[in-house]
């Protein structure tokens, strides 16, 4: 060998091991963990992480002062088995296994063999720090199994989570919140900002086991607990895992994060061709949610005020039920197909409600599907949209995609509405929703997996169907065009959860609605649009536009904060962005003529009342 090639593999070896160095999980001699990069510092107590310094940023954000038994989660780290008996490190003297210098186990039993595996590890590739657990419970079932961050401080920190629309926590947050996974929790990523930049946790989890994010504050001290919830039955399953959980520092704002993993979300999830899709999705730039009468008046109303072309027309009462699919199109609002039909003269595109997995009791078909309601985890009760109120007229309950004869069945169903009236999309209700459901698995799938299943033979069925879901989350993502969004609950919203998901799908209904908070709307909306939200109005019939008081005035407010951001004229009929003679000329010109983009009022008769709006509105 010769000196040069004998230099560079000492080099070679040299580099390597200064790596291996820099990156090590050691464990002290009270049991106590320390996983170092150049990346960053962690310590763990008790298996809990409650000491992080940011190496990149020189930034500490945890606070030492802070005395043990301050947080109620301060032994979350733990495992749990389905009749509440637990094991967690405190108080527990671990077996440890190392298999590496970046590679830990550490095995935790109580006296009655319920038994907690927790992994800790440095990803070489990525730098993460890895956590992950299994849970062992030979005589009771499993629950659920989670590890906690403690001590961590808002005087240096503000968490940033993807849940309820997009959410900051801090000091002026309550004390104690809670997110579910995969309902109001979207995305398995939460954020803890400080001043230059930060870390991250999050999991690349792709079985969508249920999970939870609780977050406890005391003064300006707070820890976060992330759990893993088991698939139902609990009783019958002895062994869980909890994925892996992913942390790690970095520097700048948020977005370096966030990006981090939208771009695993790319890879992660597997997202439908959209090449053939219409192209007018991406020309929506309004919203208009009909929730009440089929007033053919609305429509005239709105095409004096907004572009028709560029918006949305969701309706929710154009069949009798309102809240389920039709499950034989028998049940339609006779009023529906002339407001339809009215709707595509003047050039919106129309949007029926559909709910996805809902059947009322008293339906033909429930018989045949009861086997496959949704039931209560815990209590193995049935369930449904109000089951429990023996009032209610309708009580749908909630079928399981997994099952394959339902599955075929709904999609029978959406072809007949979809190949009987001339619609642009179809919003489908409640098609967020996964269950833990307690019959378990269906047709060998889980709820979750019988979601996506269900959305693959819609768009299978119908290729051009344009999908629009209640809720995002990455169940259903991939396979939606437009995402109607649960309202924010938070007084502190944060653009992160349209950050994620609006490369994929548009959103709109996430603000707050401008009848009731219109100042609100205007001041979110800003910073949401450059995320690519679309705002939204909800009007129940034409009194919203011709009545007097508080409401009009918020309808026609909102209606002129997006007809300025459309560039909308209405009487515009030669293009120039204004009304003047010229249109009045191009109109009087015209009368009687078959020139439909001469059509003011679109009534299909080019006529003297086309030439009043025109001059009304000189």
């Amino acid at each position: 060998m010769s000196k040069k090639v004998f230099g560079f593999t000492f080099l070679l070896q040299l580099v390597l091991l200064t790596i291996v160095h820099a990156n090590s999980v050691t464990v002290t001699e009270n049991g106590d963990v320390v996983a170092e990069t150049d990346r960053y510092l962690i310590e763990f107590k008790n298996g809990v992480p409650n000491y992080f310094y940011n190496k990149l940023t020189q930034e500490t954000y945890t606070d030492d002062r802070i005395p043990d038994g301050t947080f109620q989660d301060d032994g979350k780290t733990a495992f749990f088995g389905f009749t509440e008996d637990s094991v967690f490190p405190l108080g527990h003297t671990p077996d440890i296994r190392r298999f590496s210098p970046t590679s830990i186990e550490m095995v935790y039993e109580n006296e009655n063999r319920l038994r907690m595996h927790l992994f800790i590890e440095i990803d070489p590739e990525t730098i993460d720090l890895l956590i992950r657990q299994t849970g062992f419970a030979p005589k009771e079932g499993t629950l659920k199994i989670a590890w906690t961050c403690k001590n961590l401080s808002h005087d240096e920190l503000e968490m940033i989570v993807p849940a309820t629309g997009g959410v900051i926590v801090n000091s002026e947050s309550p004390d104690y919140l809670a997110y579910e996974y995969p309902a109001s929790w979207s995305a398995q990523l939460a954020i803890f900002q400080g001043n230059n930049g930060g870390f991250f946790v999050r999991s690349d989890d792709t079985q969508f086991r249920f999970k939870e994010l609780e977050y406890e504050r005391q003064a300006n001290a707070f820890a976060v607990s992330f759990l893993t919830i088991a698939f139902a039955p609990f009783q019958s399953k002895s062994e869980m895992t909890s994925g892996t959980w992913r942390l790690n520092a970095y520097e700048g704002n948020w977005k370096v994060p966030a990006l981090i993993y939208r771009n695993w979300m790319d890879t992660a999830f597997e997202s439908v061709d959209r090449s053939q899709m219409p192209g007018w999705i991406d020309d929506i730039d309004f919203v208009v949610k009909n929730n009440g009468y089929l007033d053919i008046e609305i429509l005239s109303q709105l095409n004096q005020h907004i572009n028709p072309e560029t918006t949305l027309i969701y309706v929710y009462q154009w069949h009798q039920d309102g809240v389920e699919a039709p499950y034989s199109t028998g049940d339609v609002n006779p009023d529906f197909p002339a407001f339809v039909e009215a709707a595509q003269r003047y050039g919106f595109k129309i949007m029926p409600h559909l709910a996805m997995f809902a059947i009322r009791e008293a339906h033909p078909y429930y018989p045949r599907f009861e086997q496959y309601q949704a039931r209560n985890p815990f209590t193995n009760r049935r369930m449904g949209w109000r089951w429990d109120d023996p009032t209610y007229p309708i009580r749908p309950a909630y079928i399981n995609p997994a099952s394959e004869d339902f599955r075929d069945m709904y999609v029978e169903e959406i072809n007949l509405v979809w190949d009987m009236y001339d619609i642009e999309a179809i919003q489908f209700d409640i098609s967020g929703l996964v269950i833990n459901d307690n019959n378990g698995l269906v047709d060998g799938l889980t709820w979750a997996e019988g979601n996506i299943q269900l959305h693959k033979q819609i768009r299978e069925a119908i290729p051009n169907i344009v999908v629009t879901g209640e809720h995002v989350s990455e169940v259903t993502f991939p396979y939606q065009d437009f995402v109607d969004f649960w309202t924010v609950q938070t007084d502190q919203p944060h653009p992160i959860t349209t950050f994620l998901f609006s490369p994929y799908v548009r959103m709109f209904g996430f603000l707050p609605y401008p009848q009731e908070e219109t100042r609100l709307y205007e001041e979110y909306f800003d910073e949401f649009v450059d995320f690519g939200f679309i705002p939204t109005l909800i009007v129940g019939d034409a009194e919203a536009f011709r009545g007097t008081g508080p409401d009009r005035e918020r309808v026609q407010e909102i209606l002129k904060f997006v007809r300025e951001r459309q560039n909308y004229v209405f009487g515009d009929v030669n293009g120039d962005k204004v009304v003047n003679i010229l249109d009045l000329v191009l109109v009087a010109q015209n009368l009687g003529e078959p020139r439909p983009e001469l059509d003011v009022n679109k009534d299909e008769a080019l006529n003297i009342l086309d030439l009043v709006l025109v001059a009304q509105n000189l």
